[in-house]
């Protein structure tokens, strides 16, 4: 006598969560606004990170390419490493506190929006004194702008979703 396998069914949907599922339901981004936030506080520490290290490992070079003449004077080099270095891995290293502790998230946002609109403005004044840079001066400030943009971004969504 051979046994009958019973029939495969599929297994019943995920019952609808209301306002969420339904075909005219706005799309929602995946990314939840605290891992949003998480994300830009990343990218942005990790650009920090990188400004940090590499005035570290060869302020010379780096120097160099922004304009400062520092191969001369120990005190301009020890300096650069201090401020470029030392203080970007500094900031770099708030914002990884930030995204990983969700009680500071905003302020680590706003911390995103004084210290990327502090050198955008300081930029910007400059630009108004003394006119257009060369170099890597204005690629620089768009950088500091989108930083501006995604922080501002992450913290009306980080707001919206305490409502």
């Amino acid at each position: 006598m051979s046994e009958a396998t019973p029939p495969v069914t599929p297994p019943a949907p995920e019952p609808a969560t209301p306002g969420t599922d339904a075909p005219d339901a706005k799309k929602r981004s995946p990314l939840s606004p605290a891992n949003f936030a998480r994300l830009v506080l990343g990218l942005v520490g990790t650009i920090w990170l990188g400004i940090g290290a590499g005035a570290l490992a060869d302020p010379i070079g780096m120097a160099d390419g922004v304009g400062f003449l520092i191969e001369e004077t120990k005190l301009g080099r020890y300096e650069f490493r201090a401020e470029y270095g030392g203080l970007s891995l500094g900031i770099a290293l708030l914002h990884y506190v930030g995204l990983s502790r969700a009680k500071w998230l905003r302020a680590s946002l706003i911390m995103t929006l004084a210290t990327m609109g502090g050198l955008s403005f300081g930029r910007l004044f400059s630009i108004a004194v003394e006119g257009p840079p060369g170099g890597i001066g204005i690629p620089l400030l768009m950088v500091e702008l989108l930083g501006i943009g995604l922080a501002v971004w992450a913290l009306v969504r980080l707001m919206g979703s305490r409502r």
